[in-house]
């Protein structure tokens, strides 16, 4: 380095026009004996750098560089991947309507078989109420109240098994809308008496609109889904 510095200073000075002509080629001899053919070769590979873009696209790129473009690429691959994984996802979670409609239908269908299955018990267990409280004068649990024993029937062997196949809120609204069902067959009772008790004309307009609620809400979705992987 140093002696480079010399010949540049030996030169410097070889290129003013003050410097005699004697102390010139005294500098510029001495500048070749030191090394004056370092600063040809120096400025050669300079312009053979500066004009070669071959070499320039060739060079490899430098660590931050080859960081920037993996990162990037990989931004790229997520972009692509995360449509694809959320239509996935929303394939997976939508239910098919077939699938839909076949388990609100089964449910509807086990639903029935209990209410008739109840209502069966309930007319039985009502008659054997009657000739025990004949007999006895009363009936366990439910003393003389014997027009209570058919809707317990109902309750205890229709309405709770429901909650097997739909959700808990199906079956309050359900509830609901039978409890007004029974208001309004009770009402109609006197206009319309299509059975001898008005109670039991209020039960059966309780129960189809219990039903009724519960067949709506299944199509709606409310019916839980059957099979191994609802048991997950």
């Amino acid at each position: 380095m140093a002696e480079a510095g010399a010949v540049r200073f030996a030169l410097a000075i070889a290129d003013d026009p003050a410097t005699l002509e004697a102390e010139r080629a005294r500098l510029l001899k001495k500048a070749r004996a030191a090394g004056y053919q370092l600063r040809i070769r120096d400025g050669a590979a300079a312009k053979s750098a500066a004009s070669d873009p071959v070499r320039d696209s060739a060079a490899p790129a430098t660590p931050a560089r080859a960081a920037d473009d993996t990162a990037v690429d990989e931004a790229d691959d997520n972009a692509a991947a995360k449509p694809k994984k959320e239509s996935a996802a929303k394939a997976r979670a939508k239910p098919a309507r077939g699938s839909t409609l076949g388990q609100s239908l089964a449910a509807f269908v086990y639903s029935t078989i209990f209410f008739a299955a109840a209502v069966g018990a309930g007319y039985l267990a009502m008659h054997g109420a009657e000739e025990l409280h004949a007999r006895t004068g009363t009936v366990p649990v439910f003393g003389d109240r014997l027009e209570l024993v058919f809707p317990s029937f109902v309750f205890a062997l229709g309405v709770l098994p429901t909650l097997l196949v739909y959700r808990a809120r199906a079956v309050v609204y359900a509830l609901v809308a039978g409890g007004l069902a029974w208001f309004g067959g009770f009402a109609a009772w006197t206009r319309w008496p299509f059975v001898h008790a008005r109670t039991m004309e209020a039960l059966g307009a309780a129960i189809a609109g219990f039903l009724a609620t519960l067949l709506v809400l299944g199509l709606a979705g409310d019916a839980k889904k059957q099979g191994p992987a609802s048991r997950r």
